[in-house]
């Protein structure tokens, strides 16, 4: 029903229209999820009020609901389940007291505050309510321990408890006092370090960032050891090494979520370990490649990773790419922004083979350069430089082979064998090279009888400052995503002149889904200017 794709304002002025439309906008099923979060005038107060017996799950500002359960004493919402406050901080403490008489059904509800005094009193409201999951995003200096541990006795039966705190107090009770911690957000929070060397066995602990903390590998061990189903983990700016990653990632078999990167010590994508084959997330700022070999290792392990996001990594080039493209055939998403390495030709092989990808950021590529047609972008890599690179790197290892147990050793000695230049297998049918043949195999002829009714599913593609860049290398680009639609080609030099703007203009034939092209904060060349 297109009714369903209407913002809640877009509901109100739809029934206006006519009888019938204000029939449709008055069904139960859509007023079951309402979001209104910025919309605070007396006649949508007026239709919540009216349709709140069908709201299960409601987004709302404090100030508005407030608004709502002021306007009139009458006011019930019997059937909602979640509510949901977060997106301003809670200033009146009232409200919950509010919350507690004509919510008395909720099961789920997330609010954010800055005052201890207004945390004290929520916690004391939720007594009332018999709520299965609690939300707290606390952005004080810190709370009294006695207030914080009421939140057991008030809520008996709490399933799952989610802080995101500056507060250590509030850390501190969910890591050592509460028995439903679910998720943990600590950043920039002092003595996490100590707080998480005691830590207990937590296994309701699923989700786990501690991003500009003090975490180290000390640390790491002890929360690898004593929360063995974590989902999510994200380390940013903390003083964790390669070895404290390593361990945390081969302990956490359930892992699908990882950030890491910005730590004192340069990090490598070596910490990550290739046990961990349920990553779907890899996010890795600031650190460097170390060995194509492992990279082969860990994009073979993690088959179903969904998204990888590779920014500023030294030694990420075209071969890497080519070792992502060709074992994560399920790539959805892909940034590889501020490498000065990687060339058209591995930005073609990851488009025509990740079929699936929809999103692909390539932001200060400098190396991004022109090429003399579409036909060259396939036939420059070796995979003999593949051998003599991992050869050459192979020492920088060593020092965290005793970490690594047997299987990972003999699966890359079997990776040098696996190297070796094979025969093109190519499918009639779909006019496709076959899967498991290398770059160096790609040929015009293959090229040429790429199908496309089979193609990649790009819908954006950012090319930011990417200064050479040149219009003739986009609209060859553009020819393997013929879905997209949205390019950003934010302050790409050689896309200023009037000529490049004409030759822009090509990708307009490519990409029939494109409107408009953004060059810059003033700069945009749209489709109707060029009439195909």
């Amino acid at each position: 029903m297109v009714f369903t794709y209407l913002t809640l304002e877009e509901r109100i002025l739809a029934k206006t229209v006519c009888t019938l439309w204000c029939k449709i906008c008055r069904s139960k099923s859509l007023w079951k999820s309402v979001n209104a979060t910025a919309l605070q005038s007396y006649t949508i107060l007026c239709d919540i009020s009216l349709n709140r017996h069908h709201i299960r799950y409601l987004k709302i500002t404090p100030i508005l609901l407030l608004k709502l359960l002021q306007y009139d004493d009458n006011v019930k919402f019997e059937n909602l389940s979640h509510l949901n406050l977060a997106l301003y901080h809670v200033d009146n403490a009232q409200i919950f007291k509010l919350i507690s008489k004509r919510c008395s059904n909720i099961k789920m509800l997330k609010f954010k505050c800055c005052s201890a005094q207004t945390l004290k009193k929520a916690i004391n409201a939720t007594a009332n309510l018999l709520l299965h999951e609690l939300d707290i995003i606390f952005y004080g200096t810190d709370v009294n321990i006695p207030d914080i541990t009421m939140l057991s006795e008030c809520n008996p039966q709490l399933r799952k408890l989610s802080i995101n705190t500056l507060s250590t107090g509030l850390l501190n009770y969910g890591v050592h006092s509460s028995k439903t911690i679910f998720s943990i957000r600590a950043r920039n929070t002092s003595l996490c370090h100590n707080i998480f060397l005691n830590m207990p066995v937590i296994y309701t602990l699923s989700l786990l960032h501690l991003d500009e903390t003090d975490i180290n590998d000390d640390s790491l061990l002890i929360i690898s050891k004593n929360a063995p189903n974590l989902n999510s983990v994200s380390i940013f700016g903390c003083k964790a090494t390669d070895k404290g990653i390593l361990i945390l990632t081969s302990s956490c078999r359930k892992l699908e979520y990882f950030r890491m990167g910005n730590c004192l010590q340069k990090l490598s994508l070596y910490a990550i370990s290739n046990e961990c084959s349920t990553l779907m997330y890899i996010e890795a700022r600031k650190t460097s490649l170390s060995s194509h070999m492992h990279l082969h290792e860990l994009s073979t392990s993690c088959h179903h990773l969904h998204a990888i996001k590779l920014i500023d990594v030294t030694g990420l080039d075209d071969l890497a790419i080519e070792i992502i493209a060709d074992n994560c055939a399920e790539l959805k998403i892909a940034h590889f922004s501020g490498s000065s390495d990687i060339t058209l030709t591995a930005v073609a092989y990851m488009l025509f083979k990740c079929r699936m990808l929809t999103e692909l950021i390539l932001k200060l590529c400098v190396s991004l350069s022109q090429t003399r047609n579409v036909n060259q972008l396939l036939s420059n890599t070796s995979s003999h430089k593949l051998l003599i690179k991992d050869l050459k790197n192979a020492h920088q290892s060593k020092a965290f082979e005793p970490l690594r147990n047997f299987k990972q050793q003999s699966t890359s000695s079997k990776f040098m064998l696996h190297l070796k230049p094979r025969f093109i297998q190519e499918d009639k049918e779909a006019g496709l090279i076959s899967h498991d043949k290398m770059t160096t195999m790609m040929t015009k002829e293959a090229l040429f009888k790429y199908s496309p009714t089979r193609h990649c599913e790009l819908r954006t593609l950012d090319v930011g400052s990417c200064n050479n860049l040149t219009p003739e290398s986009m609209v060859d680009i553009t020819k393997f995503c013929p879905e997209l639609r949205s390019l950003i080609c934010l302050d790409c030099k050689q896309f200023m002149s009037l000529d490049a703007k004409v030759i822009l203009h090509e990708i307009f034939q490519n990409c029939l889904f494109i409107r408009s092209i953004c060059l810059g904060k003033h700069d945009t060349i749209y489709s109707s200017n060029y009439p195909l």
